[in-house]
């Protein structure tokens, strides 16, 4: 058996199996992309990945996004699988079937084409360790993407050098995103009004990754931004104590933990079934929660396993997020829950929470210089004012003297922290009163 470790993702090559089923690689000199389903001590089901290595004929020199038929993307294996489902878009989808006789593949759409620009959610039957190789041109840098508006768009991550996923992107096309998903960690927002949920700053996306966007109001064409830094690649911890079985899809889940109660890992259960777990790496930890094919009305627990106290606890009561008032409050969540992500806390704050007749305005707007930010307490309270930008990186924090009942204002000059004016463009006013969160968008016009 030969393992190979990139990243968090074991890679796993079975020789001399009695029962596996394997493909001569042509073209051996060149070293090959690899497909795993195993991950840690744990084998997916679904695979979310793109194809930036494509072997192409000998006459095309280079890979500009070509479209090869899937018997040519998907042909060498070992060992081989039995069976092969492949989806792009929600919606084309081809199946394969492998003859163990004849020792070939079968496909229900021999015509069904792919491309490195393009990312894939993959299945496979009766494939226990099986590997996938792809061998040929890597796909070209500047090669141009497109998304469609209303509607998500599945993205091929093809630069050998990873960033994070708000530097991967221009900046008119995460104006007009209100989601974005790899396999492993997802960030989302309500409306393109709202700042980005989860924690994009330690978002990257890695070669051969399938990249979900959803977009509301444009159709873009752009390119993947090329990093000026030369990054390692990085991968989300994979959960020990928990196994679950995986969807073709997932709903984020946003967790807020309290600081002196923070587990090792938190999983989801459904029915008492795991149906996604993490690892938690601080205070606010994102679940990739597979229960979109869950019947709907079912209770949704939680459980956090103590690695130094070797012991699990299960969590029935929590607070969930009023997406109406962002505010925290008790309660449970059930399946079929309306909305983009679920946001749930863990913190003893219930009492904290301030009525929703807070108002936050910001004038003029557009603005040029200066921005005032205005909104009123029924009570006095401790509150934060912090300017965001499009990429969600925190510029300034404001700071607000003698907060006192009713109405409260600051004025913002348009400089960052470092006291350097900021260019044109939109910015997100956020404003923390205890555990309630309210946002303005405004935009500097010079």
């Amino acid at each position: 058996m030969i393992c190979l470790l990139i990243g968090k993702i074991l890679l796993v090559n079975i020789n001399g199996v009695n029962e596996a089923k394997s493909v001569k690689l042509e073209n051996t000199s060149q070293e090959p992309d690899i497909y795993s389903w195993q991950q840690s001590n744990m084998e997916r089901t679904y695979l979310w990945r793109s194809f930036p290595r494509l072997a192409l004929d000998s006459q095309v020199p280079y890979n500009n996004g070509n479209n090869l038929v899937v018997s040519e993307v998907l042909g060498n294996w070992n060992p081989v699988p039995d069976g092969l489902h492949v989806w792009y878009n929600n919606q084309n989808d081809v199946y394969g079937d492998y003859d163990d006789e004849e020792e070939s593949w079968t496909w229900d759409q021999a015509n069904y084409t792919m491309n490195s620009k393009n990312g894939y959610k993959m299945s496979r039957e009766n494939g226990k360790w099986c590997v996938l190789y792809s061998r040929g041109l890597k796909c070209l840098d500047n090669v141009e993407l497109h998304t469609e508006p209303y509607q998500e768009t599945w993205l091929g991550y093809f630069l050998q050098v990873p960033q994070n996923v708000l530097d991967a992107f221009p900046q008119e096309v995460l104006e007009d995103a209100i989601a974005i998903y790899t396999m492993e960690w997802a960030i989302s927002r309500t409306s393109t009004h709202d700042p980005w949920s989860g924690s994009p700053e330690y978002c990257k996306l890695n070669y051969m990754d399938c990249v979900v966007i959803k977009t509301i109001n444009e159709s873009n064409n752009f390119y993947w931004q090329i990093s000026t830094r030369n990054e390692e690649p990085e991968y989300r911890p994979v959960a020990e104590h928990f196994t679950f079985n995986d969807d073709i899809d997932y709903l984020p889940v946003y967790t807020v933990f309290d600081e002196n109660d923070i587990p090792d890992e938190v999983a989801i259960y459904v029915n008492d079934e795991c149906r996604g777990a993490q690892v938690v790496e601080d205070t606010l930890c994102q679940i990739c929660a597979h229960i979109l094919e869950e019947e709907l009305g079912q209770d949704i627990e939680f459980a956090f396993w103590y690695e130094g106290g070797s012991r699990e606890e299960r969590k029935s009561e929590y607070l969930v997020e009023n997406t109406d008032t962002g505010v925290y409050e008790s309660g449970s969540l059930v399946t079929g829950t309306p909305g983009i992500h679920y946001k749930v806390s863990f913190k003893d704050k219930q009492d904290d929470s301030i009525p929703a007749a807070i108002e936050l305005q910001c004038y003029p707007n557009p603005f040029n210089p200066e921005l005032t930010i205005s909104f009123n307490l029924q009570e006095q309270k401790e509150v934060k004012l912090d300017i965001f930008n499009i990429k969600g990186q925190r510029i300034r924090e404001l700071k607000i003297e003698n907060v006192k009942c009713k109405v409260n204002s600051v004025v913002w000059d348009g400089n960052n922290d470092s006291g350097n004016q900021v260019s044109s463009g939109v910015y997100f006013i956020r404003l923390a009163i205890g555990d309630k969160i309210i946002t303005s968008k405004a935009v500097l016009m010079k």
